[in-house]
């Protein structure tokens, strides 16, 4: 991960019991670039959750690539 050289999110709910937040808050701290989305009462399926956020996220940053 210390190599990535584009924008890598972290999604992590607070009440993640599988993952929990220092696991991946470590991660994220060792990747360039990273960027930490903490949503409060998040469980371990925080993307069927947050799923429109989370496409819209990968929609602006798939745009602002250059071809």
């Amino acid at each position: 991960m210390t190599t990535v050289s584009r924008p890598v999110h972290f999604w992590q709910g607070t009440d993640d019991k599988l993952v929990p937040e220092p696991i991946n808050r470590m991660v994220a701290e060792r990747t360039p670039g990273a960027i930490w989305h903490l949503i409060s009462g998040g469980g371990h399926f925080i993307a069927l959750s947050q799923q429109d956020a989370i496409l819209t996220q990968v929609a602006s940053d798939l745009a602002a690539v250059p071809t």
